[in-house]
């Protein structure tokens, strides 16, 4: 920098102005001194302003670098969470490491400010922050992404967001406040210097002209002088080069004549090494150009100009100087004055913070999100340009709240107009997925968020964003249409199909999984299969599950037990390989193959019994050529065993009689049933014919047509004679129990009605077709059938056995049963039960009540009954509770007007029936009217227990219904009445409920359930 020169001018010419030149240097003197002193307090303190500038020029940037990192750990997370991204994670993560060292401003802001109260309340917003920034990471980690997506876009994350970012801009604006303060005083200390520097010039100049006059008497004031000036010289200099700002001074060329420390320090240079330099040299080559331009002009009009640039240090490395250029006039010629202030790191937080803004803007493109404001005062609303564009309108579109609300749906412009009052009266925010039409008339599906703002405690405003969610909504109806499609094909295939996780924990399963282990969906899903299997078959699945988590698909059978029942089953493993080639789990499919290896068997035991049986087996073609005669009719036919059958013809075994039934009637009944049988005559070796019992069975193939014939014969002519006999003593033996007034029947050993008379018809209220071959407990309940077993037990051990008065009801005291053990050929097969009426005392006489009142088409009970079922479970209900479900065709009267009487007859007998197969054994089915029917339920705890039995009766009614050629579809709705047992009157209280509870039902529609 160059210093002040002083010329001497010569001798003084007259010494008459010594003594005033004297006087005149002593007071310029006096004014130089105290100016210097002066200049140098003021410098002093100009450099502690200067420093203290520079401190909070410091904290600036770590307060701004502070909002920046912010800033990048939430866009960093929301783009990890909304992209499933890692690499966002690294971006999140390096700014929460940045965090920690830039809090440090906070405390510095607190020292600098006069209270730290605005940095307390600043580090613990960012604190707020940072917890819930760790908690949605926390949530995504824990596999909980829609909760951590919830906790991200909820209001408490933009309020806590917003007040870190308010509350750090708070201690930013002291700060700065601060900083800007220290740059006016820096600037006012300045300006004093320069008026201290003025005075000193003056005073310099007064007396260098007072010294030019009289230079040989002024010589020694003259050295004096130039001492003070080179001291003031120097303390200018240090201030120079002391301070953080870059300063130089340069030819109009671009030659550097000076540059203080702190402009080499920034170029990794030293003065020295700079001097002679061209700062051109210094300059990013792209701005170059920009720069001489900016030069060119100071030096030419001589006025002020601030400008940046980038400037290149020796290892490459930018620089970006804020310059204040000037052309400060020398005596060598005019000089380019400039001071810098090195913004590098402004300037990297500022394109740090537009990428930010960049990547926000992009992000909120990409997921279709914009902004939107709407003030309360004048109501209008002010939409983002993404906004504009889901919208499709142009930005100057005129809007307000009730042409946004114009634009919803009714339903959804109620909800979003409640949701707005709510945020506007209690603060509360929305964020809603609403149907709404855009401009064009193309109906969207959105997703609106908004948030309320306060000025002055007051609602000011309110913010929110808009998303188009249409494509996921339609992904959403797509995937549910897709899962409930593949749900029902699953449901309905006869295997079961799981998927499970690697810990072998059920993700999905179809029906067939719930009708396994009896238990709802819900229940099992999250759960393992040796929870609910009772270790049945883990020994032979283990070693397959461990394989097939290695990634080896595994086939293989193995034996079940559930609930008593072991079945077979045929299960294929595969392995569910992820993108990253790790097994994530494995699909199972399980085929009940119990019946298949029975019949497997079945057909290898067939195979021996053909060939060790008695009987007489062939296998003809559908021409009747016979390709095969087991050994017993080979015997019988005289033909040798290794034989061939080439050109034998059924015919040729048949008799004449045989031939032409077996062409009008049994070839017939081949084509119309696929069997035949009946007892046929045959021609065996010796012209002996013999009587037999003849089974012929068609096998068809792929087509339909017959395509082969088979036949099992048995002799039967020792069985005729003894039939002819035993039809003899059979018709004798039927018109002596006909005759009888005792009840006769006869049960086998498997508890079945085997024969019946007459009057155990009449007692048991039910036809004779109905009562054969049905067990017991069905005719006679499960009261009555209690307290006779043991006495069965007996009877079938061989004890003749009687009983009077076994109901515990009473009701049937007046019956004397006897138990008679049934014996063929030495072994007891059954028990033969003859009863007596006994006379009731006081009774008129007359016929005995029947011990079950039944129904005379479907063989439920009636509603005499029913009222005997509630009398009998009075007692035994009283612990418990009861359920009466009254269950009403839908669309049955129909059905007698359009298919006859004996087609609806026949669906009420189907449908009672099904009701009988989906209730316990000891609940109770009964017909009350027409087409209405009670389910009465015992020991129900819980009211969800009986609506399920009421949607399986729902279930049942909707099933069709076969009669002769025809397919009937009616339906049924169901009351449900469900209370504490009924003692005494409560009966008919709850049978009343349960009626009106249907009619409340029919009223809902078919198939409903109230």
């Amino acid at each position: 920098m160059p210093g002040v020169r002083v010329q001497d001018t010569g001798r003084a010419r007259r010494r008459l102005w010594l003594r005033i030149t004297l006087a005149a240097l002593l007071v310029s003197l006096a004014g130089l001194v105290v100016a210097a002193l002066a200049f140098t307090s003021q410098a002093r303190a100009t450099l502690r302003q200067v420093d203290e500038q520079a401190s909070l020029s410091a904290r600036m940037r770590d307060l701004e670098g502070m909002q920046l990192a912010l800033a990048d750990a939430e866009s960093a997370q929301r783009a990890w969470l909304m992209t499933d991204d890692a690499a966002w994670l690294a971006s999140y993560r390096a700014a929460i490491h940045r965090l920690p060292v830039l809090l440090g401003a906070l405390d510095g802001a607190a020292d600098a400010m006069s209270s730290g109260t605005a940095a307390a309340q600043a580090r613990q917003a960012v604190a707020d922050k940072l917890a819930e920034l760790a908690d949605g990471v926390q949530l995504q980690g824990a596999g909980r992404h829609d909760q951590a997506l919830a906790l991200l876009a909820g209001g408490e994350g933009r309020d806590a967001a917003a007040r870190a970012r308010r509350a750090v801009g708070d201690v930013l604006d002291s700060v700065r406040a601060e900083h800007d303060a220290a740059g006016a005083r820096i600037a006012s200390g300045v300006a004093r210097i320069q008026r201290l520097q003025w005075v000193a010039v003056a005073s310099l100049c007064g007396f260098i002209l007072l010294a030019l006059a009289q230079a040989l008497l002024t010589l020694a004031a003259r050295t004096r002088f130039e001492a003070v000036l080179r001291a003031s010289e120097q303390r200018h200099r240090s201030l120079v080069e002391d301070q953080s700002e870059l300063v130089s001074l340069a030819r109009e060329d671009g030659t550097l004549v000076y540059v203080n420390p702190a402009y080499a320090r920034v170029f990794g240079r030293t003065p020295e090494g700079l001097v002679g330099t061209s700062l051109y040299d210094l300059v990013e080559p792209s701005e170059l150009d920009a720069v001489r331009q900016q030069v060119a002009a100071v030096m030419r009009t001589g006025r002020e100009r601030q400008g940046e640039n980038r400037n290149l240090g020796p290892d490459g490395a930018e620089h970006w100087i804020a310059w204040t250029n000037k052309r400060r006039q020398e005596p060598e010629g005019a000089l380019l004055h400039s001071v810098g202030r090195d913004v590098t790191e402004r300037k990297r937080t500022d394109r740090a913070l537009r990428a930010s803004q960049a990547f926000l803007h992009r992000t909120s493109e990409v997921a279709g999100i914009g902004g939107w404001e709407l003030d309360l005062r004048s109501g209008a609303i002010t939409w983002s340009e993404q906004v504009c564009r889901i919208l499709e309108v142009d930005a100057a579109f005129a809007r307000s709240r009730d042409e946004a609300l114009a634009s919803y749906e009714p339903e959804a412009r109620e909800t979003l107009r409640r949701a707005m009052d709510d945020c506007v009266e209690r603060g509360v925010p929305w964020d809603l997925e609403l149907p709404r039409e855009t401009a064009t008339h193309r109906r969207i599906w959105v997703r609106t968020v908004g948030s309320l703002e306060l000025e002055h405690g007051q609602p000011r405003r309110i913010v929110g964003a808009l998303q188009d969610v249409t494509e996921r909504k339609l992904l959403e109806q797509r995937l549910a249409d897709s899962e409930r499609f593949l749900r029902q094909v699953t449901d309905h295939l006869p295997m079961r199909i799981a998927c499970f996780d690697a810990h072998s924990r059920y993700r999905f399963i179809n029906e067939a999984h719930c009708r396994r282990y009896g238990r709802p969906r819900e229940e099992i899903l999250g759960h393992a299969r040796a929870e609910f299997s009772g270790g049945s078959g883990d020994a032979a699945i283990e070693p397959h599950v461990q394989a097939v988590l290695r990634g080896q698909p595994q086939e293989f059978e193995y034996d079940e037990t559930l609930q008593g029942r072991t079945r077979r089953l045929h299960t294929q493993l595969i392995p569910d390989v992820g993108e990253d080639g790790r097994v994530r789990g494995y699909y199972a499919t399980s085929i009940d193959i119990t019946e298949r290896v029975a019949s497997e068997r079945q057909l290898r035991e067939l195979t021996q019994i053909a060939e060790l049986s008695p009987d007489f087996i062939l296998q003809a073609t559908r021409q009747g050529e016979i390709e095969y005669l087991n050994p017993a009719l080979r015997r019988a036919m005289g033909i040798a065993p290794g034989a061939s059958l080439a050109g034998l013809r059924t015919e040729d075994l048949g008799t004449a009689d045989a031939n032409a039934r077996h062409v009008g009637e049994v070839q017939p009944a081949l084509r119309a049933r696929g069997s035949w049988r009946g007892e046929t005559t045959l021609k065996l070796a010796g012209g002996r014919i013999a009587p037999v019992s003849h089974l012929a069975i068609a096998h068809r193939g792929e087509d339909g047509r017959v395509e082969r014939l088979s036949a099992v014969m048995s002799d039967i002519s020792g069985a005729v004679a003894a039939r002819d006999a035993l039809t003899l003593q059979s018709a004798m033996l039927q018109s002596v129990i006909e005759a009888l007034p005792a009840l006769v029947a006869v049960v086998g050993a498997d508890g079945r009605y085997r024969v019946v008379n007459s009057a155990f018809q009449r007692w048991a209220g039910l036809p004779r077709s109905d009562l054969l071959g049905r067990r017991v407990a069905e005719v006679v309940g499960p009261v009555l059938y209690a307290a006779c077993e043991p006495r069965i037990a007996r009877a079938l051990v061989g004890e003749t056995v009687s009983l009077e008065s076994v109901d515990p009801s009473q009701r049937l005291r007046d019956l004397a049963i006897t138990c008679i053990p049934l014996r063929i050929d030495g072994a007891i097969d059954g028990y033969v039960v003859v009863g007596q009426l006994l006379p009731r005392p006081g009774d008129a006489p007359g016929p005995l009540p029947a011990l079950a009142r039944r129904d005379a088409l479907t063989g439920l009970l009636d509603r005499r009954g029913l009222d005997e079922w509630l009398d009998t479970h009075h007692g035994a209900a009283q612990a418990g509770s009861l359920a009466l479900l009254r269950v009403g065709l839908d669309g049955f009267r129909p059905v007698n007007a359009v298919f006859g009487h004996p087609a609806g007859d026949r669906v009420l007998s189907e449908f009672g029936r099904r009701l009988q197969a989906i209730v316990r054994p000891g609940d109770a089915v009964a017909r009350v009217g027409g087409d209405e029917f009670v389910l009465a339920l015992s020991g129900v705890r819980e009211r969800a227990h009986a609506q399920a039995l009421a949607r399986k009766a729902i279930a049942a009614a909707a099933q069709p219904f076969e009669v002769d050629a025809l397919t009937i579809r009616i339906g049924a709705s169901v009351g449900v009445a469900w209370g504490i047992a009924p003692d005494g009157g409560a009966a008919p209280e709850l049978l009343a409920q349960a009626a009106e509870r249907l009619r409340e039902a029919k009223t809902q529609g078919r198939g409903s359930l109230a």
